[in-house]
């Protein structure tokens, strides 16, 4: 198929075309090492390239381009990797995005979160009824997102990050179960809609657990008439949330540096890394240096597990850790994609203190010597798991 027709069949699942990262590349290099067919293998990936830059249908063998996240043009080409069966060698070439006779085979890997959410976790202990109502008044609902990017998030936001000093040990979510769960159980939550009467079902709760360490969030369920517990209003945000670790820089292995430029400004910065995960490269973080207006997009890679042909994908479960290591005029913006807000007194009536946020770059962090060193107990943690689904394998 063409690649637009590819980039929608991807985002129809909930899924984005893969970015091939120089571990993907390497991930495939070893899946296909084994194929002696004689043959091209060929699929599109998610990168573009300005066709001021490449010959369209000439062979490269270097990174895989990334010109749509540096260039707003619209004359861009659309990138397929080939495998050289014969060689054993992985390279690129460039064609038509919309051109029917451009047509090559199709890899969906998992999407990085692109929805934006305020999670403004309420103090107060209500039962899973009024705060559900609560939260709908609100044009909001109850923690509904439930799935490792969530868990990773509320863990830094309730364990180190803004919610830290709260110390509530539970909270409500939207989810309902037929079973009362009463030992914990791991995140996600494992619950499908149930639409019995309210009165003869049980609401799922995420536990807290402390002093434990690590901290894990788990969940159980109990009466949705007869318990009170705090519990998370859920809405749509228009903005990501950064916290901002000044005076250091990320450091590890995993790191890919995603997009660099120079003599830019933090304003662009901020908006290339919004951008480029709409564009399917994601950006997790970035570093801006303000002593010479230098900007870097990074991700953080993940080591795959073996390919597994019977089901045509393969996929890891790891966690992303990165240290952060003293570097004078650079600040770090961890992006999340929840706003945190918080809320102590008792919602009822219009008489609501919430804790607001200033913006996207609302939570910064001075590093002394001694703290920034210590920030790589602090950076965040979080488990992933990774696809990657190839419908077929090979041309459509």
């Amino acid at each position: 198929m063409t690649w637009r027709r590819g980039y929608e069949y991807c985002k129809s699942l909930s899924r984005r075309l893969v970015y091939v990262s120089p571990s993907v590349r390497a991930d495939f290099q070893y899946m296909y090492e084994d194929i002696n067919c004689g043959c091209n293998i060929t699929f599109w990936t998610a990168h573009q390239v300005s066709n001021h830059t490449v010959v369209k249908a000439q062979r490269y063998y270097d990174n895989f381009p990334l010109d749509n996240i540096k260039e707003d043009s619209s004359l861009l080409l659309c990138v397929f990797l080939v495998y050289e069966s014969v060689n054993k060698i992985i390279g690129w070439e460039a064609d038509e995005c919309n051109d029917s006779s451009a047509r090559h085979g199709l890899v969906c890997d998992i999407v990085f979160p692109e929805d934006k959410k305020i999670m403004t976790l309420y103090i107060a202990n209500l039962t899973w009824t009024d705060a559900n109502d609560f939260c709908e008044e609100r044009n909001s609902s109850l923690m509904l997102e439930n799935g490792p990017f969530t868990y990773g998030e509320l863990d830094y936001l309730l364990v180190k990050g803004y919610w830290s000093n709260t110390r509530i040990n539970s909270f409500w979510t939207y989810h309902r179960t037929s079973n009362y769960v009463s030992t914990v159980s791991l995140l996600p939550i494992n619950s499908s809609s149930y639409n019995a009467d309210i009165g003869g079902s049980y609401c799922a709760y995420v536990v807290i657990e402390r002093p434990l360490e690590p901290n894990k969030l788990t969940w159980m369920s109990d009466f949705c008439l007869n318990s009170s517990r705090s519990f998370i209003c859920e809405s749509e945000s228009e903005e990501f949330y950064y916290t901002q670790f000044e005076n250091v820089r990320p450091v590890g292995q995993g790191l890919n540096i995603v997009f660099e430029v120079r003599l830019t400004s933090l304003a662009d910065c901020l908006l290339k890394c919004n951008e480029s995960t709409e564009n399917g490269i994601p950006c997790e973080l970035f570093v801006w240096n303000k002593l010479n207006s230098t900007c870097q997009l990074l991700n953080i890679e993940q080591a795959a597990l073996p390919f597994n042909d019977s089901k045509c994908c393969y996929w890891d479960d790891t966690s992303k850790q990165y240290e952060m290591h003293v570097a004078e005029g650079c600040t770090t913006y961890d992006r999340f994609i929840y706003t945190p807000r918080i809320v102590e007194d008792y919602p009822s009536g219009d008489e609501i203190t919430t804790l607001e946020n200033d913006g996207p770059l609302s939570t910064t962090i001075n590093a002394k010597l001694t703290e920034a060193l210590s920030l790589l107990q602090s950076s965040r943690t979080m488990p992933v798991h990774r696809e990657y689904w190839c419908d077929q394998c090979t041309v459509f």
